[in-house]
């Protein structure tokens, strides 16, 4: 039988399966997105609230075509904690990312 990990071993598992989660998380939604909350009444009458991802394809030629989607149960804390630090780090990568002098833009 093999040996039982360390308490370091186990949290570093915990970290690099976190940061994974995040990198898919990252990947699945882009930064040209919003996330918004959508109530949705079930047959019994009562609404839950999800977490859509809202923004515009560009990659299908030259027109945007708006697209949403579905992310999970806005009451999911995981999915919740994970779509603030989203909101938070979207801010920060736009800025980020450098840009081009609109004289070099115009063609």
């Amino acid at each position: 039988m093999p040996n039982p990990l360390t308490v370091m071993q186990q949290t570093l598992y915990a970290e690099l399966i976190e940061r994974l989660l995040d990198q898919q998380f990252d990947d699945d939604f882009p930064e040209n997105g919003t996330f918004a909350t959508r109530s949705i009444k079930r047959s019994d009458g009562q609404s839950r609230h999800y977490f859509y991802d809202v923004g515009y394809d560009s990659s299908k030629g030259g027109d945007k075509k708006q697209y949403s989607k579905y992310v999970g149960p806005a009451d999911d804390k995981t999915i919740a904690d994970r779509v603030e630090c989203f909101k938070s780090i979207k801010p920060r990568a736009v800025k980020q990312r450098p840009s081009l002098p609109r004289s070099r833009l115009a063609v």
